[in-house]
């Protein structure tokens, strides 16, 4: 079965701060309180398989007028 997408909440903290820090030489430093803020405020996508595991995400940044892809 194919990952599924969604909204990521708070749940997934741990898991998603791991990933951004194994791959930091690509994405780029982001605080964790920064990613906490976009988790509480819905503006993280994830791809997770059918037992749980995030295996990509997409964070964004929401104005009026357009959408900022963070990581």
């Amino acid at each position: 079965m194919e990952p599924s997408i969604s909204t990521l909440n708070g749940s997934v903290f741990d898991q998603l701060d791991r990933s951004m820090k194994e791959n930091s030489r690509t994405l780029g430093f982001l605080p964790r309180e920064a990613l906490y803020s976009h988790l509480v405020g819905g503006t993280v996508l994830g791809s997770k398989t059918d037992n749980g595991d995030l295996v990509g995400y997409l964070l964004f940044a929401k104005f009026p007028d357009r959408v900022r892809i963070t990581h």
